[in-house]
C-alpha cells in the first residue's frame, strides 16, 4: 500500500436541502517498496505507481419525496494513474461522467 493518503470532502445543501453539491480531493503517495524482486527468487514483480491526486464532483437533486437525480464527475482533471492497490499494470479510468435517477415506491 502507499506510504500515506489524504482525502477531503466538502459539500453544501441548498434550496431547503433539495440540492446537494460537493467535491472530493484524494491524494495517494508513492509506494514505499522497491521494485526489486531479488528476495522473492525473481518470480514476482511489484507494480510501481507514482503519487497522484484525484478531484471528483457530485450533485444530488431531490425532485420530490420519491424521485432524485444524481450526477457525478470522477477524475475531473483526467489524471493518468495506476490505482494504488492494483496488482496489475492496467491504468485506472480517466474522466468519468455518471448520472442516475432513483425512484422509491
Amino acid at each position: 500500500p502507499p506510504e500515506w493518503t489524504a482525502d477531503a470532502t466538502l459539500g453544501t445543501r441548498l434550496f431547503d436541502e433539495t440540492l446537494t453539491l460537493g467535491g472530493r480531493v484524494t491524494y495517494v503517495g508513492d509506494r514505499p517498496a522497491s521494485s526489486s524482486n531479488r528476495d522473492s527468487g525473481g518470480y514476482t514483480t511489484l507494480a510501481i505507481w507514482d503519487h497522484y491526486t484525484l478531484v471528483d464532483f457530485f450533485a444530488t437533486y431531490e425532485v420530490n419525496e420519491n424521485l432524485s437525480l444524481d450526477v457525478n464527475v470522477d477524475n475531473v482533471l483526467d489524471a493518468y494513474y495506476m490505482d494504488a492497490l492494483n496488482t496489475g499494470l492496467m491504468p485506472s479510468p480517466g474522466r468519468t461522467f455518471r448520472a442516475s435517477f432513483t425512484y422509491n415506491f
